[in-house]
């Protein structure tokens, strides 16, 4: 089929994927970078240099591009909302990756589309078909191959990646809610300023000067975290949340080879088995399409 044979909605819905594949795969050496900073410096302390970076990228886009009063009119409780549950993400993911290995945390985290495909077909009506929701749940079981809960010992970082798989479900669909109605670079700078005012209180608490290396690393992580935001936000401001959720698996390959290269670990065969099915349900998903 020529690309002039494409419907408008399925380019968009391509440029969706495209996005979202993207944006996991920035967010996974955000996490690397996370990880590897958070042996020396405390989690508080992450989360602060994570929003002070990121507010510091996206502010000049804002500034002189968007009119004062449009700014301020997009102040609403639901974007409020939105902040609140990406700083949660952050928060519980950054202290979940100290206890556990990148995959295994990963491994828990990506029960967040399956959780966002639920809550839009119950809070935006989107469809999720019987065969569909029967597929998600064999990926679920993926998930759990790859991090074995029922075979490990219980680990607190097992609960902190749980409660950030479901902010960052609560995220995606209120940033499904919000599609066309506040503009992508807005959206992500009331985001990092809630998460900057936010996480002062708590690193002022536990404050250790960063050495050079460590301030270097920080602004790194503020910048890709900026970036994967973004291109997570445009993803889901393309395609519902159903068609897209099954590619945020797509995150556990660069999670797999950075905990590889960096770190030292690889999953082992149950795991390799967990990844092969959770690809194998997405790449089902998103042939069926939205039915």
């Amino acid at each position: 089929m020529a690309a002039t044979d494409i419907s408008p909605s399925s380019r968009e819905a391509l440029l969706g994927v495209a996005f979202v594949v993207l944006g996991v795969s920035v967010a996974a050496s955000g996490d690397a970078v996370a990880k590897f900073l958070g042996q020396d410096l405390p989690v508080a302390a992450l989360v602060w240099g994570r929003y002070l970076f990121s507010t510091v990228v996206v502010l000049p886009f804002v500034l002189g591009r968007i009119p004062l009063v449009q700014f301020l009119a997009c102040a609403t409780w639901i974007e409020a909302l939105r902040a609140i549950s990406m700083l949660l993400v952050t928060g519980a993911y950054f202290t979940a990756i100290q206890y556990l290995p990148l995959a295994d945390a990963l491994g828990l985290l990506l029960l967040y589309p399956l959780l966002a495909s639920a809550l839009a077909a119950l809070l935006l009506d989107e469809r999720v078909g019987l065969a569909k929701a029967l597929v998600m749940a064999t990926a679920f079981g993926g998930a759990l191959l790859v991090v074995k809960p029922g075979f490990a010992t219980w680990n607190v970082g097992v609960g902190f990646a749980l409660a950030a798989a479901l902010a960052v479900a609560v995220n995606i669909v209120i940033t499904r809610h919000l599609a066309g109605r506040t503009p992508i670079v807005v959206g992500l700078l009331y985001s990092n300023l809630a998460g900057l005012v936010l996480s002062s209180p708590f690193v002022a608490f536990d404050w250790r000067p960063p050495s050079s290396a460590e301030w270097a690393l920080l602004a790194a992580l503020g910048v890709l975290m900026a970036a994967a935001t973004f291109l997570i936000y445009r993803a889901y401001g393309s395609a519902p949340t159903a068609t897209l959720a099954p590619f945020g698996y797509s995150e556990v390959i660069a999670a797999t080879i950075l905990g590889y290269v960096v770190f030292s670990d690889f999953p082992d065969a149950a795991s390799i088995l967990g990844i092969a099915v959770i690809c194998a349900c997405g790449i089902w998903i998103a042939m069926r399409g939205r039915g």
